[in-house]
């Protein structure tokens, strides 16, 4: 089952690297304009308001793994089920719910780890090779979710970028042209241009275009972008950090540190890695059922395994510290 966990693992990796966490400023499309989304409530039982992606969260979160091998391999096929539906892209859908993606990810492989620790190497049925095709598949459906999502994210963005409107000449125009309601017509507001075109002998346009101007000049970019810009926004929430690579952009820029610190352990790939595998070990500890004799035995297990990951993790910072 390591096979598994390792080909498994180094896809869900894959995927959390390129797109990282929405945060709380994920920015999904309305009918006519975009709206804030809060965090998922992922609490509770599973209700009928619930989407499909929280539902299946849900009914993952609460399946128990038991004492056979048999059953537990069961358990892993049947979540994997509920996986591969939403790693179809879907276009903006597929953006809209890229949050709850990623959350369900991250569970699926806390239990998928929790899982393969309580089967046994020497279990050898059909049912094993039956899970290994479903994870490959899951595998190569995620590979693919990677690639149209970065495709169709660059391909967007390069457009909006293109109709991007322009805070000063937007000022520009609400002071010289406001009227005649010019301004209106450059953010395509026809309604309000043609009003103002008929109503143009007298001040009102002009005073509006005034309004435009002042209002304009202390709001921010973003404020901005947010009102006229709605698809730049949106698409701009991923960057590319390399040619291949694509991760969610961070709205909270205060989370940023300098650049420029080579001495950052926090960027160094080998202590991620290692970081990764304690928390895998520390999940699928909070998860053992003690109550039985195996539980106890797969517990002793899994804190010996933890207490080896936190030890490499040591070594690792002293010797990343070491030599900056």
């Amino acid at each position: 089952m390591k096979i598994i966990r390792d080909i498994l693992w180094g896809a869900a990796t894959q995927f959390g690297r390129e797109f990282g966490r929405a945060g709380a400023n994920q920015i999904l499309k309305g009918t006519n304009h975009y709206v804030i989304k809060g965090q998922s409530d992922y609490s509770g039982r599973i209700k009928p308001s619930d989407s499909d992606i929280v539902r299946a969260y849900k009914e993952i979160n609460r399946i128990k793994f038991a004492q056979s091998n048999k059953a537990n391999v069961s358990r892993l096929i049947d979540i994997t089920d509920k996986v591969l539906p939403f790693l179809e892209f879907s276009n903006d859908k597929s953006l809209d719910i890229m949050s709850e993606i990623k959350d369900l990810l991250d569970l699926y492989q806390t239990k998928v780890d929790h899982g393969n620790a309580l089967i046994d190497d020497s279990f050898k049925e059909e049912s094993i090779v039956f899970l290994e095709r479903k994870t490959k598949l899951l595998v190569e459906k995620l590979e693919k979710f990677n690639s149209q999502s970065k495709k169709w994210i660059g391909s967007n963005l390069k457009i909006a970028k293109n109709k991007r409107k322009s805070k000063s000449i937007f000022m520009i125009l609400s002071f010289l042209l406001g009227g005649i309601g010019i301004q209106k017509a450059y953010v395509s507001q026809w309604g309000y241009f043609f009003l103002s075109l008929v109503f143009s002998f007298t001040l009102i346009p002009a005073i509006i275009g005034l309004y435009d101007f002042f209002n304009t000049l202390f709001m921010s970019s973003d404020r901005f972008d947010n009102k006229f810009n709605i698809d730049f926004v949106y698409y701009n929430q991923f960057s590319f950090s390399s040619e291949n690579d694509l991760e969610f952009r961070e709205a909270d820029d205060k989370n940023k540190l300098s650049e420029n610190s080579t001495a950052d352990t926090s960027t160094n790939p080998e202590i991620k890695a290692a970081e990764m595998e304690v928390k895998k070990y520390e999940d699928a500890l909070s998860e053992i059922d003690t109550s039985s004799q195996k539980g106890k035995a797969d517990k002793s297990l899994l804190e010996g395994a933890l207490n080896s990951a936190k030890a490499k993790l040591k070594k690792i910072k002293e010797n990343s510290k070491a030599k900056s």
